[in-house]
């Protein structure tokens, strides 16, 4: 006999149940479809002269506005984004809002100003038609961003320096706060109060590259909100982002609130790609939209074993690198070949800067690994066979000691690797750090299997830790604060043998800065920054005893 409290888990089990997750995913993306058919594809927008069918042909425009997941809840929802951006829903909690300096997300302005526009893409849970990211935090972005932009543009035009980008003369520059409807006015004006007092002034003074956008942004940034109840246009009715006074925004939360509570729904999952750690079983949104048809055929007795089947498929997949081709590259002494310097990067590939430190996610790159680089560290959980022989070590250092360009650090994916970060990154960093000390030009690898925040946090302690920061803009004005956000507009990097001390909170965001320039979309979480702040300034102190547990765990030995 069960009792209530169990009836209700039950129930809420199978309401929520992986099979129905995904169904609801698939039938939100299909929303995602609609909006993309109506603005994002390209086709052509005639002029109202039409006189002759000449000039109705010149006069045409076509635009694209590409197709934003905004993570990691909207990267569920369609099968193939042109980029990510990360704006959490936290930051527009009510009284909680704020401008996140450690996700600028100027990756975005760079895709805006491209194309005219963009459509970022999220879902929300339940009692809600847009999420906190959606109704606040991309609004207060948005405002802060423009004020800022703004104020320097009208800063260098005071000083004579004007660029060649400004085509905006004419343009009503909106700095206003726009908010959706539902947003009270008391609240508008608080949050209003914050961009002009705070949040501008932490964007000036953050050190993050605003001058090549001066020229780039010709026109303010503009929200605009879009859900399953907005009539949608099509046809000559869409406005051409062209001939708009700002850069419009598509905010398209995809979630169908409409089926929450009605019983015919009862199996519907409002925001079904939220915390996808809690349920998904590891499966990842790629790994979801190639097998689709497959996954969403299977019932729900048996679709747990199927996508463990699949994700262990996966992995068996990338583990299989050929030994011939390893073997024959680690024999001809790539690595140490000086006409292979530059590296023909696939898109999971990332060099960081003018260091000569890479980060990937490219399994197919380690059948060839030692024809582009002379160090890889390996920090998956996946050990690849073939990729280094022992035999193959090089001798270097004093004693002839011998300096193996292979190490392998088992990490965690995401917030399950922390502790695996956190007490490893010193061997990480021993072991880069003994190669580029012996040759300041070797080229470096940081690899994992899926994502590449393990590999942010180890390439930016190296780069706050050895590598000197070296400034090459000239000040457009005297004014402290513009002067703050231009000094780090040119920021190069210089291997240096002396580890760096002292390392303060400022010295960790600017590399943080600098390596969002390159990989954007692959920023660490919060617990992974404390992680790093703790290895890099010791203000927590160390915690022996919980590595002590970690390493009893790993059955380690040190």
């Amino acid at each position: 006999m069960y009792t209530r409290s169990q009836i209700q888990r039950k129930v809420f089990k199978e309401e929520f149940s992986l099979l129905n997750r995904l169904q609801s995913i698939h039938h939100d993306s299909r929303f995602v479809d609609l909006i993309k058919q109506t603005y994002g594809q390209t086709y052509s927008i005639s002029s109202e002269d039409e006189d002759t069918d000449k000039q109705q042909q010149q006069q045409q425009q076509s635009f694209r506005l590409p197709i934003v997941a905004n993570l990691r809840c909207g990267a569920w929802y369609y099968h193939s984004f042109d980029a990510t951006c990360y704006f959490k829903s936290t930051d527009g909690h009510y009284g909680n809002w704020s401008f996140s300096t450690n996700r600028l997300n100027l990756h975005l302005l760079d895709i805006i100003s491209k194309h005219n526009g963009c459509i970022i893409i999220d879902s929300t849970r339940k009692g809600k038609k847009y999420p906190d990211s959606f109704s606040r935090t991309v609004p207060i972005w948005a405002c802060t961003i423009n004020r800022v932009i703004h104020k320097l543009k009208q800063q260098r035009k005071s000083s004579g320096n004007s660029g060649g980008g400004d085509q905006e003369d004419g343009v009503t520059w909106d700095e206003n706060l726009n908010m959706p409807a539902w947003v009270s006015e008391s609240e508008k004006d608080q949050i209003e109060k914050l961009v002009l007092d705070k949040f501008s002034q932490s964007l000036l003074s953050c050190g993050a590259d605003l001058d090549i956008y001066l020229d780039k942004l010709c026109k303010p940034v503009r929200p605009i909100w879009i859900n399953t109840e907005t009539i949608i246009w099509s046809g000559d009715h869409i406005p051409n982002p062209k001939q708009l006074s700002f850069y419009p925004i598509y905010l398209v939360s995809c979630s169908d609130h409409r089926r929450e509570g009605d019983s015919r729904y009862r199996s519907y999952v409002q925001g079904a790609g939220d915390d996808d750690e809690k349920w998904a079983m590891g499966l990842t949104p790629s790994l979801f939209w190639a097998n689709k048809d497959q996954i969403l055929c299977q019932s729900a007795d048996y679709i747990d074993d199927y996508i463990q089947d699949l994700i262990l498929e996966s992995k068996v997949n990338s583990i299989q690198i050929s030994d011939n081709s390893s073997d024959s590259n680690n024999n001809s002494n790539n690595r140490n070949n000086s006409n292979n310097n530059e590296l023909e990067c696939d898109k999971d590939t990332i060099k960081l800067g003018d260091t000569n430190i890479y980060i990937s996610s490219s399994v197919p790159l380690l059948s060839c690994v030692w024809k582009y680089f002379d160090v890889l560290l390996n920090c998956s959980n996946i050990t690849y066979d073939g990729v280094y022989k022992e035999e193959e070590e090089d001798g270097h250092g004093d004693d002839d000691e011998k300096l193996s360009p292979y190490l392998h650090l088992p990490i965690s994916e995401g917030k399950f690797g922390k502790d695996d970060l956190e007490f490893q990154l010193q061997d990480a960093e021993d072991f880069i750090y003994k190669h580029l000390k012996v040759n300041p030009n070797a080229r470096v690898l940081i690899h994992s299997t899926h994502s590449k925040p393990n590999c942010v946090c180890i390439a930016l302690v190296l780069i706050t830790k050895y590598y000197l920061q070296n400034s090459t803009t000239t000040n457009t004005t005297s004014n402290s604060s513009s002067s703050s956000s231009t000094s780090s507009s040119s920021l190069q990097f210089q291997f240096n043998n002396e580890p760096k001390q002292n390392i303060s909170k400022d010295d960790i965001k600017k590399s943080y800065l600098f390596i969002e320039k390159y990989c954007p979309q692959s920023l660490p979480c919060k617990v992974m920054r404390l992680n790093v702040n703790r290895h890099m300034m010791s203000i927590y102190g160390p915690r022996l005893e919980q590595k002590k547990k970690w390493l009893e765990s790993k059955n380690i030995n040190k």
